[in-house]
C-alpha cells in the first residue's frame, strides 16, 4: 500500500515512483473543490500504474471555499467500483488484488516504462519503504 496527499495525484511521476516499490493500492486524501481534474487524475493513476487507487476527499465549506467530497475507489483499469457524493458519508469496497496481476499480462507498464528513476527507495521501518521525489 503506497500514500499520497492531495495535489501529489495530479502528477504522474508521484504515483509512478509509489508504484515502482510495488505498491497494489494507492490510498490519497485530499481536500480538493469542485472540478473534474481530480477525478481524471485518479483513473489515470490507477490505469497507467496497474493499481487499485482510493481517495478520501474532504466535504464541506471553509470559508469561501467548498469542498466537493466525491471520494472513489478505482481498479487497475481506471474504471470507478465505488463512489461517494457530495455529502459526508463512509465508502466501502472490496478490491480483489487479483486484479492489478490480470491488468499486467497483456502489457506490464512497470516494466515497459521508458524513464526510470534515479532515486531509489529505503526500508525506514520494519516492511516501510520511502521514496523522496
Amino acid at each position: 500500500m503506497g500514500l499520497l496527499i492531495c495535489y501529489d495525484i495530479e502528477f504522474p511521476e508521484s504515483a509512478r515512483a509509489v508504484a515502482s516499490m510495488g505498491t497494489e493500492l494507492l490510498v490519497l486524501t485530499d481536500g480538493n473543490w469542485d472540478g473534474p481534474v481530480h477525478r481524471l487524475a485518479i483513473k489515470a493513476r490507477a490505469q497507467e500504474n496497474q493499481m487499485f487507487v482510493a481517495m478520501a476527499n474532504r466535504v464541506g465549506q471553509q470559508e469561501e471555499t467548498a469542498f466537493c467530497g466525491e471520494s472513489v475507489v478505482v481498479d487497475p483499469y481506471g474504471r470507478v467500483i465505488a463512489e461517494a457524493g457530495r455529502e459526508e458519508e463512509v465508502l466501502s469496497a472490496s478490491i480483489d488484488l487479483s486484479l492489478v496481476h490480470e491488468s499486467r499480462q497483456q502489457y506490464h507498464y512497470l516494466k515497459e516504462r521508458r524513464v526510470s528513476f534515479n532515486t531509489s527507495s529505503k526500508e525506514i521501518g520494519k516492511g516501510i519503504r520511502e521514496i523522496k521525489i
